[in-house]
């Protein structure tokens, strides 16, 4: 059981290694410094909450560790480019072109991992912490954690254009669509959909594992 414990603990520090390089080194070749710690820096500040107070008691599984990893490279090409710049994303690139899209959606990616990531954490959480037994009941609260995890930062976001709007342009990467917060949401919805449809087996063998030591 020692082993195992040191083996999670290594991997969380190890990935938190490799997150603060990529931070340092995407900082100076970000397109807008401002732009990139708004959109960057809340995930590294959500990774230390998740992955160093919780993953204390907790003991995240490998899965969610390469699931939040995925999600803060997404974020991070974001806030280098700006959702609104991200090459292979616009109109007028092949993958634009190709789906006949009328504006960079790289945005909507990223709404989408911000529901299945919260998802698999409050989910795990619920299952290690035997706090919800029915699996129903599971799903309903995860789904609900991501949607308020998506509001709290259209809210963010909301905020961010009241105190500059000239800056809030490159920050919200809105692009004149009028409805860009309730897309940015319902793509945070199906992520959470997705992840309860992909993983809803998932038994944390890790986990399963350290009680039979």
């Amino acid at each position: 059981m020692k082993l195992t414990e040191d083996v999670q603990k290594k991997r969380s520090q190890y990935l938190f290694m490799i997150l603060f390089w990529v931070c340092t080194i995407t900082a100076f070749i970000s397109v807008d410094m401002t732009v990139w710690l708004m959109e960057v820096l809340p995930a590294y500040l959500g990774f230390l909450a998740i992955f160093i107070l919780l993953d204390k008691n907790v003991k995240f599984s490998l899965l969610l560790h390469i699931i939040f990893f995925a999600q803060i490279i997404v974020l991070t090409i974001g806030g280098i480019y700006t959702y609104a710049k991200v090459p292979f994303f616009n109109p007028t690139d092949w993958l634009g072109e190709a789906l006949d899209w009328n504006r960079n959606n790289y945005d909507r990616l990223g709404h989408f991992m911000q529901g299945v990531t919260p998802y698999l954490a409050t989910k795990e959480l619920l299952v290690k912490k035997k706090m919800v037994k029915r699996s129903t009941m599971q799903v309903f609260l995860c789904i609900s954690v991501s949607l308020a995890v998506s509001a709290i930062y259209e809210l963010f976001e909301y905020l961010t254009v009241l105190i500059s709007s000239d800056f809030a342009q490159d920050f919200v990467a809105s692009q004149g669509d009028s409805y860009d917060t309730q897309k940015d949401m319902l793509f945070a919805l199906l992520g959470a959909i997705f992840a309860a449809c992909a993983f809803v087996n998932c038994r944390y063998r890790e986990e399963e594992e350290m009680n039979m030591n």
